[in-house]
């Protein structure tokens, strides 16, 4: 088994997902989906946005077009032949059930990226 980890902090440079107690990238907190409850969001959802989408979308997107198309030393997963070849198969942990049915809507809205 290999275990790969990313410092997204440093690449996406949004202090929303630093975790000041112990200055740790907030998993839970880049990952999370909309609940149409303004107490729960601290804000309104976009227009075009439904429940269930993610807070941070483009951050997402983001972070899933840099594993798909980053070509350069840095062993991102998807990013050449040779990994394709070697990640055939992997296992993504995202923080809860919402967030997992989020990140399987990208699937439809880009099945390339897969």
């Amino acid at each position: 088994m290999r275990i790969y980890t990313y410092s997204l902090g440093d690449i996406l440079h949004n202090s929303n997902y630093i975790t000041f107690e112990d200055k740790a990238f907030n998993f839970h907190e880049f990952f999370r989906t909309w609940t149409g409850d303004f107490k729960v969001d601290y804000a309104d959802m976009p227009v075009g946005a439904e429940t269930g989408d993610f807070v941070h979308e483009a951050d997402v997107w983001s972070f899933l077009n840099l594993m798909v198309t980053k070509s350069d030393d840095s062993c991102y997963p998807y990013s050449t032949e040779e990994y394709r070849a070697l990640f055939k198969h992997s296992l993504w942990m995202v923080p809860g059930v919402k967030e997992a049915r989020a990140l399987k809507k990208t699937d439809a809205e880009a099945p390339c990226l897969w």
